[in-house]
């Protein structure tokens, strides 16, 4: 019995060698075939990645906090009572990484126009001119245009800020205005163009609808100050027009009872609130908004709405 285990141990060990050095010989025979057979070089090779710049470079791009610091600068309230730092950090960083993966230094340039400076508002004008070009710092290069209704507040302002903006006069509630803007800009179309005029519901409407046009594929429309569906105040416009809400807005402020419906205005016309709700609606259900059929994305953020354009 001993002499038959010893043997059928010993035959299985030859068997598990046999096996071993059968398996050994087929993979270097593998590794031989894969070594000596040339693989065909058919694809081009990876592009190598852009150097132009790192949207990791500007410091404002690491956190909503950075963001909310630059906004802070004593003459603008986007930051303060408005929270814009989060629609801001968002939008801006995709940006300057779109930018920064162009082809040349030309697509380094940020076009971008603001309506209104801010002439009447407590802090002063020029804030929203001032936040910008401290965020589009070298290597990108600033093109910022801005439409103020107040000839004598923007001529004054432009002459104390030398070079810092390219100043337009007009209304954003004239068509007429509007288009003498964009040729004057040179009849291209912008990065970004921003809504914060005298937040008038009707004005924003028109403006948007007008305008959105003039951006560039993948560009942004940023639409402040949405909270005038609710309430209404002065402004400083041709007319004195309520931007829409309840009636006595103080009502709201004094007693936080009174809570405003935010889609009808006084006059029974839609708000701008209604009408973003009901483009909305129609990205849900068609894809494209039938008045903003380059729209592909509607963001909504605090008093605050983002479009964006879809890509080419």
């Amino acid at each position: 019995m001993a002499r038959a285990a010893a043997v059928g141990i010993f035959t299985a060990g030859v068997a598990i060698g046999i096996l071993l050095a059968s398996n050994l010989f087929v993979e270097q025979g593998i590794k031989q075939e894969c070594s000596t057979t040339a693989i065909p070089t058919t694809t081009s090779p990876a592009p190598k990645a852009s150097t132009l710049c790192d949207v990791r470079d500007f410091a404002w791009s690491a956190s909503v906090a950075n963001m909310k610091a630059v906004l802070l600068n004593g003459i603008t309230d986007k930051a303060h009572p408005h929270e814009y730092q989060y629609l801001y950090h968002q939008y801006f960083t995709k940006l300057v990484h779109q930018k920064c993966q162009g082809r040349n230094a030309a697509d380094l340039t940020v076009r971008i126009l603001e309506i209104g400076l801010g002439c009447g508002m407590q802090h002063g004008p020029g804030g929203g001119a001032m936040f910008y070009n401290a965020v589009f710092t070298k290597p990108l290069k600033l093109e910022y245009h801005v439409l103020e209704y107040d000839r004598k507040c923007l001529e004054k302002w432009d002459a104390a800020n030398p070079g810092v903006a390219h100043v337009h006069h007009g209304s954003q509630a004239s068509a007429e205005d509007l288009d003498r803007v964009v040729r004057e800009a040179g009849s291209r179309p912008f990065d970004i163009i921003v809504d914060d005029g005298p937040h008038v519901n009707d004005f924003q409407i028109f403006t948007l609808l007008h305008m959105i046009k003039h951006l560039v594929p993948r560009g942004l429309y940023i639409l402040e100050d949405t909270h005038s569906a609710c309430f209404h105040w002065g402004v400083n416009s041709p007319d004195s027009v309520p931007t829409g809400g309840i009636d006595d807005p103080r009502t709201w402020y004094s007693t936080r009872k009174v809570q405003p419906q935010c889609i009808n205005q006084t006059s029974g016309k839609p708000t701008i609130f209604s009408r973003i709700i009901g483009w909305q609606k129609e990205l849900l259900l068609h894809g494209t908004p039938k008045e903003l059929p380059a729209v592909h994305h509607i963001d909504n953020f605090m008093e605050a709405t983002v479009f964006e354009v879809a890509e080419a």
